[in-house]
């Protein structure tokens, strides 16, 4: 650690204020549990660095009859005992008066102490803290309360300190906004996939592919039901299967990801000779999900590719066996995706009861503007340079996204551990 500047020193953690524990009120006393009243404070409530409210709440009188404590305004939280202490140290300063529990301990700062800087240099400081002062041999991860208050941090006057902390809020306001537009990047990335598939399925993606090759709309497109253009629409397998022994593969709901077969997570089931030819898979195949709980997933499609050839399937799963003399299995794929049509789907799925459910006579129901498959391969081969452009960029905002957090963990050590001076010059008293 670099040499403190003048007037700097090194202070331990219990001599900056004053620190309290908290508790649990009774659970066995309803009375105690109210909808709205102060604020109660768990580890799993630490997911802000500022805190003005908490998922459980309590009255007065079970702060009165229980070891919990109210801290005030401006108290430093830290997470004392939990497991998430084996990776990170959650802190956070409170904006109003909030009780806390017996996995916590509150700082209540001296009048020279300012709770910002403190709750900074927690943050900054987390990694040594964690190798520090974390107890062995524990079943969930603690803070040894002796060495945790007797960590030293450096602290400067109250004016250096509410300097450096007004430097530091400055710099992470900067990376703030820089990840609110980052954020903003999924969203806009998902509508313009839907606009795409939209426009593919209008024609209008295709319109000067049209034109030069003199191919019109009006008399090209057609539109037809899926079930039309299906050889075969079959549910798959109620048979139980299991990790072991590895006889023949089923796919599962899991193995249906982002429009791909994972075969990271298979189970496997032994039948007969006249089951496997039922339910053997194709190139070419394409596996819909047909019922679950999440409304998003129903509908949800993916492509038998040569790899999974004569896998079976499980049955929450439908198999469509499409005519490819007429349409394109990927093309087929891309239009349970479009816009109008996913939103049928959903109409078709939505239930009340929990679990949504498309049938197979629903599925067949579903209608879809075809046009030639020449102009299909035409619009697959669009959709998919468009997706795979949108992607990267998507990727950029994620990496980015990444390189903010280390830059803000970054700051915070070259403010408390690579010397003050460095990032603070202008705030150092003389």
């Amino acid at each position: 650690m670099s040499p403190l500047p003048h007037q700097w020193k090194f202070a331990r953690l219990n001599q900056l204020g004053r620190w309290i524990g908290g508790g649990t009120p009774s659970k066995a006393n309803p009375g105690f549990w109210v909808v709205k009243g102060i604020p109660w404070v768990s580890p799993k409530d630490m997911k802000k660095l500022y805190l003005d409210d908490a998922e459980d709440h309590i009255t007065e009188t079970a702060v009165e009859q229980s070891s919990t404590n109210v801290v005030a305004e401006g108290s430093v939280l830290v997470v004392t005992r939990s497991g998430i202490l084996s990776r990170t140290l959650p802190v956070a300063k409170a904006l109003r008066p909030l009780a806390i529990n017996q996995d916590m301990k509150a700082l209540i700062p001296h009048k020279g102490v300012s709770s910002d800087y403190v709750l900074h240099a927690l943050r900054a400081m987390e990694p040594r803290i964690l190798q520090e002062c974390s107890k062995s041999g524990t079943t969930v991860a603690n803070l040894d309360t002796d060495r945790f208050l007797n960590f030293q941090i450096p602290l400067p006057p109250l004016q250096v300190q509410r300097c450096v902390v007004a430097k530091l809020e400055n710099l992470f306001g900067r990376s703030k906004s820089a990840h609110e537009e980052l954020t903003r990047i999924p969203c806009l990335v998902r509508r313009y996939k839907q606009a795409i598939l939209a426009a593919a399925f209008r024609g209008d993606l295709t319109a000067n592919w049209r034109i030069v090759n003199d191919i019109s709309l009006d008399h090209d497109w057609s539109s037809t039901t899926l079930g039309d253009l299906c050889k075969d629409v079959r549910y798959g397998t109620a048979e139980k299967c299991f990790y072991q022994p590895k006889d023949t593969p089923v796919l599962r709901i899991p193995n249906v990801v982002k429009g791909r077969i994972d075969t990271n997570d298979l189970k496997y089931g032994r039948f007969n000779k006249k089951e496997i030819e039922n339910l053997a898979l194709r190139s070419g195949d394409l596996l819909v999900i047909r019922s679950n709980g999440s409304l998003d997933l129903v509908g949800r499609t993916a492509l038998a590719t040569d790899e999974v050839v004569g896998y079976l399937y499980a049955g929450y799963l439908i198999r469509l066996r499409l005519d490819s003399d007429r349409i394109s299995p990927a093309f087929a794929q891309l239009a349970f995706e479009e816009p109008e049509i996913r939103q049928r789907i959903e109409n078709f799925a939505k239930s009340t009861s929990g679990v949504n459910n498309i049938n197979g006579q629903q599925l067949k129901a579903l209608k879809l503007p075809i046009p030639p498959l020449q102009e299909q391969r035409e619009i697959i081969r669009r959709v998919e340079s468009a997706f795979t452009h949108v992607d990267h960029t998507s990727a950029k905002a994620e990496r980015a996204t990444r390189l903010l957090d280390r830059l803000d963990q970054a700051t915070l050590a070259k403010a408390f551990r690579g010397g003050p001076k460095a990032l603070f010059g202008e705030c150092l008293s003389p």
